[in-house]
């Protein structure tokens, strides 16, 4: 092709001699050439020979890990939470269910995800999730601790209470006594004496009478 260029280059240069300078020949033979090249306006790639920016594609970063139970995971981009992440089966990628998860890497080491809607959720370490389930149990000791003392407390009132209940039953009983024997007690009365006045002497019978007009 370029050769076919040149001989009708020199044919131009030939015919136009007179009309055409050789530095505007040449100029006219280095356009033709750039015509050529990809590197014209022509090429979908653009003058620089660079894709259009409609046509690049970002490229997704897939990582595959595994699951202690043999799964295979797939996650777009890093380990972090709210990365995508599905099951890789050999039919292709597929939806991961909601759950906990424990990948293990090459070295055996351990790493507890939870998922949820197809993105982590949460990222802990088996050592962090020993020291949650190891916190939650003191927790409830103390409040074990806390109500069993509360209760001992209330206990102990209660028991007193019952103490001074008894007492005052106690006391309520001998007072219904006491007021028994006293109404069955009969009520001394005063009786009408009868004297017998004629075995009264003089002196006696005029006491007799003046401690009449006195009562």
């Amino acid at each position: 092709m370029n050769q076919i260029l040149d001989k009708a280059m020199e044919k131009v240069k030939t015919f136009f001699s007179g009309v055409v300078s050789s530095e505007e020949i040449e100029a006219l033979k280095q356009w033709v050439k750039l015509a050529e090249t990809p590197t014209a306006t022509n090429d979908p790639k653009g003058i620089e020979g660079e894709a259009k920016p409609e046509d690049k594609k970002e490229e997704v970063k897939m990582a595959d890990v595994k699951t202690k139970d043999g799964k295979t995971l797939s996650i777009e981009g890093d380990l972090v939470v709210g990365s995508t992440i599905k099951e890789a089966t050999p039919d292709g990628l597929i939806d991961l269910a909601d759950g906990d998860y424990i990948l293990v890497d090459d070295a055996g080491k351990e790493l507890s995800i939870s998922v949820m809607g197809g993105l982590i959720a949460e990222i802990a370490t088996p050592e962090e999730e020993a020291k949650d389930e190891t916190e939650v149990p003191a927790e409830m000791k103390k409040m074990e601790t806390q109500m069993s003392e509360q209760k001992a407390v209330f206990e102990k009132e209660l028991n007193d209470t019952k103490i001074e209940l008894n007492e005052l039953k106690k006391q309520v009983v001998l007072l219904s006594n006491h007021l028994t024997k006293i109404l069955e007690t009969p009520v001394n009365t005063v009786e009408d004496v009868k004297v017998d006045v004629s075995k009264m002497s003089a002196l006696e019978y005029r006491q007799y009478l003046r401690s009449l007009d006195n009562n």
